[in-house]
């Protein structure tokens, strides 16, 4: 019963915290661009180049751009690289070794290991007018 009673009170706090948790809104980067999450949007007359940060999991975090035409939107490349992590390194085991006795034998240093990174948040540094878009750069709809 006690845990029932925990359960629910922590469920019930925890609604609290949400019901009083301010809405997320858009950072104005400069005026009349507003970007939220991954996406951008321009309220004015002229397109403008944003420049982000994306912080993505695993620690890393990379630069990236984004064209926005006039009075239109765009989403930010929000993609991650890949990051090369050193693996799980395995315990010694006691096992029974080629002159009889019992030893340690050690399994050696642990391998690297590939581990893909994902988006978490974008930091927007800035926003300059740009009429000529890049190729490289992704442009909204």
């Amino acid at each position: 019963m006690k845990q029932r009673f925990t359960v629910a009170a922590l469920g019930g706090a925890f609604a609290a915290l949400v019901a009083v948790a301010p809405p997320a809104s858009a950072q104005q980067v400069v005026p009349g661009v507003d970007c939220h999450r991954f996406s951008c949007t321009n309220n004015t007359d002229d397109p403008y180049r944003v420049d982000a940060l994306v912080l993505c999991t695993e620690g890393a975090s990379v630069p990236r751009s984004v064209w926005v035409p006039p009075r239109g939107s765009a989403d930010l490349p929000a993609w991650c690289p890949p990051v090369t992590k050193l693996g799980t390194p395995k315990p010694p085991r006691w096992e029974l070794q080629s002159d009889g006795t019992y030893g340690y034998t050690y399994p050696g240093p642990p391998k690297p290991e590939v581990v893909q990174s994902f988006a978490m948040t974008a930091t927007f540094l800035g926003a300059q007018i740009d009429h000529d878009r890049p190729s490289g750069l992704s442009s909204g709809s």
